[in-house]
């Protein structure tokens, strides 16, 4: 999966999935290691958002089988100075219990 502000490949994207796995159903686990991008940063510039396009391409037998193609929008908190509070101890979230 890519996130990019244009669907040229002559130019780098802003964000690309390490992992694209599909959980069964109709659901896909995607994972981005690295979300803090030149090319992120550049594009969201002072903005407090941005919308980009998004593609998934499915392949099969190593050609293209399935391409999503849909909007996304990304906030910048570039700015933000608060720091998140960690979890104490023995928490557990409501799906652990």
């Amino acid at each position: 999966m890519v996130i990019a502000d244009d669907f040229s490949n002559a130019t780098a994207v802003q964000l690309r999935a390490e992992k694209v796995e599909p959980l069964g159903g109709n659901t896909l686990k995607v994972v981005f290691s690295n979300v803090n991008t030149v090319e992120l940063a550049e594009v969201l510039g002072d903005s407090s958002a941005v919308k980009l396009g998004a593609e998934i391409v499915g392949s099969a037998n190593g050609s293209d089988a399935v391409v999503w193609q849909f909007n996304i929008q990304i906030r910048n908190r570039r700015e933000d100075n608060t720091q998140p509070t960690g979890v104490q101890g023995n928490f557990y979230t409501k799906s652990e219990t």
